[in-house]
């Protein structure tokens, strides 16, 4: 029996040898019946010396009955070559052998692909080709010319015109390329001109480089895969994860499987594909659609490579970033007509992510579908995630307790803790890092984005600032021994297992305006050193049904990778007393407030409800909150604290400046109070500038009582002379 053949070089040398044979038939029996061009206009055709040099002829007196001889030889040459590649074991078949059982090609097929292919094996084909078709410019394989050379009979050649169909294996799958002649533009089939694709040319060769056309959106991820254990997963995940990775092969061969995979970014979607692949021992092709859009040959052909690449490869498909998709426009069912017809022709697994749950209107054809939602990280899970990650870039810290704190208080995935890990192993000096640089490092990877909806507030107060009952500031600080302690509690302690609701922390304050609830807020994000946003709960509420949900929406989605703390200002516009429903107003009112509080229970951050009307609040809701705080209106005491702290060290205070006659006299908030005080500092300083005395100037009661008198016409009321008493004359006098 023949030697098989070594490797895919000695297949196609003895493929093209065969080929050499074909056209010298062609060539001799074209000669026989003179149908050549015999001009003797030299450069204008191809000599019968030359071609007969590039065949490497055998003379005509030295073969057996000429033609007869060469189709004989024909056959030896082809018995031989498929002795040869028969006698390779099935693991080691040659390219053309997969590609003939991949695509489902014929014999005939096989032998017009590796004929189409000979121009670029070597170029004398292109001029042997031209000799035999009679043309010098027809240097590519015709259709016509193909049958010539592979059919014994015009018979047969009719027959064979079938391979040539769209729907046949050759032009479905992209193998071969029929064009036609520029100057004809709809020239008869058998003047067509084929090419074999590149991508086809170089696999039947055995070059295994990722088709060049899919370099700028794809890769291929064939080793280094996690073990599907190793994984950080949530209990139900983790269940299915394991069933899929046992899935037998035949069962993986019988039905195209298709696995939708959503969470945000760096939840592990292509982590969680890639250890599938390698439970199963198969490669993956991971594509980025977001990039495959922008792709010269457009997207459509693009998803047919990555099909073919994978068919090719054996490896599994992982479409990564849906989302790009399904934007709604005008284009969005045609690209995903365009999904849903590449997969129709992948027989191997496909895995689908995005970021969002999605799933198709209806079932795929020929596609068994299955979903997994990612969540983000328990907090045990996260503490080993950074403590995995950090051992993984040599990162040495200074603060290993630090740890469960930083896993706590940031929501991070998988992904955003192994960037971390990797951005302070790039500035990690001689010293172990700190708490800080690892708080630094986490608040780095939070999504910043929410600004677009959101007021950023930088926090600018401390302890020493806000003026409260000593139950309320008790309050504020259990609020910061809960943020702290969080990974204590629900991870080390176990208290996730027994609490159903939110593992986050919502909060309430209550309290007229101007009593320090947006400064208790600044005091918290300060003393946490997480980014606090504003979100002003008048500009979210719709008349439109179903608005206000959407808007509410947006901001959760955003804030879930944020890790910031919420504050929901001007509450009262949403809640209110849930009593009996009236009309369709009330009933779509107490939906919207219903929302909000799933919304709120669901995020992992803080929460924290501002509203000015406490009682307005029922008491269902109340008791959803894992703090309320009861910011009271000032008494005189605190009044005048809040007169004495507003003031800065540098601020020049006049010696007559009475703090407790204007906390007596004056009902006003802390809000009011900094309004009138800074007043007061402006009027001072005018002064000053006015009377050219700006470096003697100070801030003196008549400046004081001034502004008190402007702010309380701010609220609604006269100045009186029995409140201001003695300085009432000030008045008259400005």
């Amino acid at each position: 029996m023949s030697a098989p053949f070594a490797n895919p070089h000695e297949f196609i040398s003895a493929s093209l040898a065969r080929t050499d044979l074909l056209l010298q038939r062609q060539v001799m029996r074209l000669r026989a019946a003179r149908t050549l061009n015999e001009s003797s206009l030299r450069g204008l055709y191809i000599a019968d010396e030359l071609v007969d040099a590039l065949l490497n002829r055998v003379p005509a007196d030295d073969v057996r009955d000429g033609a007869q001889g060469l189709t004989q030889a024909i056959a030896q040459a082809t018995q031989e070559i498929a002795q040869r590649s028969a006698a390779a074991a099935p693991a080691e078949a040659l390219p053309h052998q997969r590609l003939t059982r991949l695509f489902g090609l014929s014999t005939f097929e096989c032998e017009l692909l590796l004929l189409a292919a000979a121009p670029d094996m070597h170029l004398r084909y292109q001029t042997v080709f031209a000799y035999v078709q009679n043309d010098i410019s027809q240097t590519h394989l015709t259709v016509d010319l193909a049958l010539n050379l592979l059919c014994e009979s015009f018979e047969e050649s009719l027959i064979r015109r079938d391979v040539f169909a769209d729907d046949a294996p050759l032009l479905r799958h992209g193998l071969l390329r029929l064009f036609d002649d520029a100057q004809d533009r709809e020239p008869p089939l058998l003047a067509r001109r084929m090419k074999v694709d590149a991508r086809i040319v170089a696999y039947l060769l055995g070059d295994e480089a990722l088709d060049t056309r899919l370099a700028a959106f794809a890769r291929v991820d064939d080793s280094n895969a996690p073990a599907p254990g190793d994984l950080e997963l949530a209990s139900h995940a983790r269940a299915a994860v394991e069933a899929w990775a046992a899935l037998p092969h035949a069962w993986r061969e019988r039905e195209h499987l298709v696995w939708l995979i959503s969470g945000p970014h760096g939840a592990g979607k292509h982590t969680l594909a890639h250890a599938l692949c390698g439970a199963w021992h198969m490669p993956m092709l991971s594509a980025d659609l977001a990039r495959a859009l922008r792709a010269p040959c457009g997207l459509r052909t693009a998803l047919d490579l990555l099909v073919r690449e994978c068919a090719l490869r054996g490896a599994a498909l992982c479409l990564e970033r849906l989302d790009a998709l399904l934007a709604d426009d005008a284009n969005r069912a045609d690209r995903l007509d365009a999904v849903q017809d590449a997969l129709a022709q992948q027989a191997l697994p496909t895995f689908i992510t995005s970021e969002h749950a999605w799933r198709p209107r209806h079932a795929w054809r020929g596609s068994r579908w299955h979903e997994l939602a990612l969540e983000l990280p328990a907090l045990d899970a996260r503490l080993r995630l950074w403590q995995r990650a950090l051992a993984t870039h040599a990162v040495e810290t200074a603060a290993p307790d630090g740890l469960a704190e930083i896993a706590g208080k940031f929501a991070l995935t998988p992904g955003q803790i192994h960037d971390a890990a990797r951005a302070l192993a790039g500035c990690q000096t001689a010293h172990p890092v700190g708490a800080a640089e690892l708080h630094g490092a986490a608040l780095a990877q939070s999504n910043p984005t929410l600004g677009a909806l959101a007021q950023k507030i930088e926090p600018r107060f401390g302890w020493e600032d806000i003026v409260l009952p000593a139950q309320a500031l008790a309050q504020l600080r259990e609020v910061l021994a809960a943020a702290r302690a969080r990974f204590t509690v629900y991870g080390q302690w176990g208290f996730a297992r027994k609490v159903s609701r939110s593992k986050g922390a919502n909060i309430l304050f209550s309290g007229p305006s101007g009593t320090g609830k947006t400064m208790a807020a600044q005091i918290i994000a300060r003393e946490l050193r997480l980014d606090l946003y504003r979100i002003d709960l008048a500009t979210l509420v719709s008349k439109y049904i179903g608005e206000t949900e959407k808007n509410l929406s947006r901001i959760f989605a955003e804030a879930q990778t944020s890790n910031a703390i919420l504050f929901f200002d001007e509450a009262d516009a949403l809640f209110g007393k849930r009593g009996e429903v009236k009309d369709s107003h009330d009933r779509y009112a107490n939906i919207e407030v219903a929302y909000l509080l799933q919304r709120m229970e669901e995020y992992e951050g803080m929460a924290i409800l501002a509203t000015n009307l406490g009682e307005n609040i029922d008491e269902a809701f109340k008791r959803r909150m894992h703090h309320t705080v009861e910011f009271p209106f000032p008494d005189s005491e605190r009044r005048e604290r809040i007169w004495r702290s507003i003031f800065p060290a540098e601020a020049p205070l006049a010696l007559d400046t009475d703090f407790g006659f204007l906390a007596r006299q004056f009902e006003l908030s802390g809000g009011n109070i900094r309004n009138a005080a800074l007043l007061a500092a402006f009027l001072a300083a005018d002064e000053g500038s006015t009377h050219g005395t700006a470096g003697r100037t100070q801030i003196a009661m008549r400046h004081l009582i001034l502004a008190t008198a402007r702010e309380m016409q701010k609220i609604g009321k006269l100045p009186a002379r029995a409140e201001f008493r003695q300085y009432y004359e000030l008045l008259r006098e400005s």
